[in-house]
């Protein structure tokens, strides 16, 4: 809008889009199949005193009517007003009684009228209101929530968590001080949980970047004696599929490995268990394609990758039996194959250990996380 008077123009246009959700006038609603919305467009008037000066600026929102079709589209096409000999014979009434007249104005009268008829239009340009395509469902839905149980309606969700990564240079130590009220310390704790597993795994560590965003590929990793006082490891794993991550996991190892293979083997298995989960419930899914192709999972460790095509144990990694035929059953039947990765393409490797700000930065978006 170019106008010396845009100031005025904007004013009268909010005023006329208060008046029409004021009143109701539309409810946003999907678009039957077939049917063509109306465009519409605005039109601007000045409204002139007796002197010639301007009294008011006037907008009014309209139709392109001339689109639909009589008989399908409308029936009528007159607005009911009243008769100036009524308005005539008010006037003569009020003069034998010696009455004042007032005059009111209806405000947007021909927003006051139901329609029979369903009329679909666009939104008007400049007042779109993405998101709220469906919000007609959202409120029923609500609705039937607020009738079956008590429901307290929070509106939409606004609270967006921020990146928060750890700080490479801690390192947790056996507590020694006072004790505190633990219940309040586990609460806290369950709340960061659930926006791990949830939405966040940045917070739980982060590295990478995609390669084939089309098809579910996984990525392990381990880091070895984590914890120094009770030499446990800690594993990762991550799957994706379409650009972005679907399930991982940063967990400490319920077992003491005796070197970094072991953990790196741990933490594989783990991965081969989360991926066999995935394959059966793909495997329900009729939008999937059918032969289901095998799972890649990527790993750093080129001994563990050699452990797992390998039918050899020796004594060091007896204990890991269980796991190793467990991994060499998911290959043998077309479950997974495991692939060899260079650790700065490692998505795992973020969910071992804390890593400064700008490698948590790359690694959300190699996750497919993006900032709102």
């Amino acid at each position: 809008m170019k106008s010396q008077d845009v100031v005025f123009w904007k004013e009268t246009i909010n005023d006329e889009m208060d008046s029409i959700i004021g009143n109701n006038t539309w409810v946003l609603a999907d678009l039957p199949l077939g049917c063509k919305p109306l465009g519409c467009k605005w039109i601007f008037k000045k409204k002139m005193k007796v002197d010639g000066t301007i009294e008011n600026f006037k907008a009014r929102l309209v139709i392109q009517g001339f689109r639909q079709r009589p008989g399908i589209d409308y029936f009528d096409t007159y607005a009911p007003v009243a008769r100036i000999s009524t308005i005539r014979l008010l006037i003569a009434l009020a003069s034998i009684h010696n009455l004042v007249i007032h005059q009111m104005n209806v405000k947007t009268a021909f927003l006051n009228g139901d329609l029979d008829e369903e009329v679909y239009i666009k939104q008007p340009e400049g007042f779109i209101m993405p998101g709220n395509e469906h919000k007609q469902q959202v409120d029923l839905t609500k609705d039937f929530l607020s009738s079956r149980f008590s429901m307290k309606d929070m509106g939409e969700a606004d609270v967006i968590l921020v990146s928060t990564p750890m700080d490479p240079s801690v390192k947790l130590m056996h507590n020694t001080g006072k004790v505190v009220f633990q219940l309040e310390y586990s609460k806290v704790i369950g709340c960061l949980m659930y926006a791990m597993t949830s939405t966040r795994p940045d917070i739980a560590y982060a590295v990478g970047k995609l390669r084939f965003p089309s098809i579910l590929e996984g990525y392990s990793d381990a880091s070895w004696i984590t914890n120094v006082e009770d030499h446990s490891s800690t594993s990762g794993w991550v799957f994706l599929l379409g650009g972005g991550v679907i399930s991982w996991a940063s967990k400490k190892q319920t077992c003491i490995t005796n070197s970094t293979m072991e953990s790196e083997f741990v933490a594989l298995a783990a991965a081969g268990k989360e991926a066999e989960w995935l394959r059966n419930l793909i495997h329900e899914i009729p939008l999937w394609p059918k032969p289901i192709s095998l799972i890649s999972i990527h790993c750093d460790s080129a001994a563990s990758l050699a452990k797992a095509y390998s039918q050899m144990y020796n004594g060091k990694s007896r204990h890991l039996g269980v796991r190793h035929s467990m991994i060499r059953e998911l290959i043998m039947n077309g479950v997974i194959s495991v692939e060899f990765v260079r650790s700065q393409h490692n998505l795992a490797d973020h969910l071992t250990k804390g890593l400064a700000r700008d490698l948590v930065h790359k690694f959300v978006i190699g996750m497919g996380l993006k900032s709102i």
